[in-house]
């Protein structure tokens, strides 16, 4: 079996630079087109940017004291021993049994994104409202021709706009482009599949095979790249989080983690033996150490801590 060669020191290191740069949101046009040259100039270039990937899965953003000292660093001296340390956490990232690929480019270079555990809401000048969920990626693009949302990455709540306006209006993602009909709608783009909730009116949902399906208000589905799942009913809560709450009603436990894992950087992961306990009741999304305090307290539970904090596993409450 042929191993790839090791990953030398100054590859991580440039990969770090350019994470540091992009999460801090400061790049040119010109620093962009940088950016893809770097990287398609060596496959080792495309490994490294594979292993950021990989920890921005995980974490959802820079390690909180990482990011602090990049933000803080006064001088070259400074940002270069923030750069290393980043260089040597990614070196750490195991890829053995994951396929990684460069695929959330257009979403680092958004015109509208939140951070992990941000919300935001922006008004179009058609009157359409769109509130971005945690760690969420737009571009907005109106011209002469129509209007176009394109979701890169995360969860959408959508009312459109009332002011007349004859530009057809689309929203686009990888997995279909979706026409609302006078509506209020949900899409969750997930890594296989987007996730559609209508709460109001109808949306029509355009398939990559040119497959058309209409929703109703009440109904969702999720559709991914060639199956799409049976029309079901509408979750009433599926828009709670817009005004900052996570309602739960008999909810697994390891389902309610998946959830409030979004809104929090690190991983969060359920111990086998309690993924199936029912979850009930209404928990805070802009605090998540304060809800899994709630959770621990209400269902008997321990909150263990591991890679300096990066990630948190929720235990039975030894006797």
């Amino acid at each position: 079996m042929n191993r790839q060669p090791a990953l030398r020191e100054e590859t991580f290191e440039a990969a770090a630079d350019w994470l540091l740069k992009i999460q801090q949101g400061t790049l040119s046009a010109q620093e962009k087109q940088d950016f893809q040259q770097w990287l398609t100039h060596a496959d080792d270039n495309r490994r490294a940017w594979q292993r950021v990937e990989k920890l921005m899965g995980q974490l959802g953003t820079l390690p909180p004291d990482i990011a602090r000292q990049a933000l803080n660093a006064p001088d070259n001296s400074e940002r270069r021993t923030t750069v290393t340390r980043l260089a040597l956490l990614l070196a750490a990232v195991p890829l053995a049994g994951s396929l990684w690929y460069v695929s959330r480019e257009p979403a680092l270079f958004a015109g509208h994104k939140t951070a992990v555990g941000e919300r935001k809401t922006l008004q179009l000048e058609d009157g359409t409202v769109i509130t971005l969920n945690t760690d969420t990626a737009i571009d907005v693009q109106y011209d002469h021709a129509g209007r176009k949302v394109l979701l890169h990455s995360g969860e959408i709540y959508l009312e459109t706009g009332k002011q007349p306006d004859a530009r057809p209006f689309q929203v686009v993602t990888r997995f279909g482009h979706f026409r609302p009909l006078g509506t209020r709608f949900l899409l969750h783009l997930q890594t296989d599949s987007v996730q559609l909730t209508v709460q109001q009116g109808a949306v029509e949902a355009i398939r990559p095979q040119h497959q058309r399906l209409i929703l109703q208000a009440g109904e969702q589905v999720q559709l991914g790249q060639a199956t799409a799942s049976n029309i079901t009913p509408a979750d009433e809560h599926a828009n709670a989080w817009t005004t900052g709450m996570l309602l739960a009603d008999a909810m697994p436990l390891e389902q309610f983690a998946g959830k409030i894992g979004r809104y929090r950087n690190g991983r969060l992961s359920v111990d086998a033996a309690i993924a199936n306990l029912a979850i009930s009741g209404a928990y805070p999304l802009d605090n998540t150490d304060q809800t899994l305090a709630m959770l621990a307290e209400a269902y008997q539970l321990r909150i263990e801590s591991h890679w300096f904090g990066y990630a948190t596993r929720l235990t039975p409450s030894t006797p």
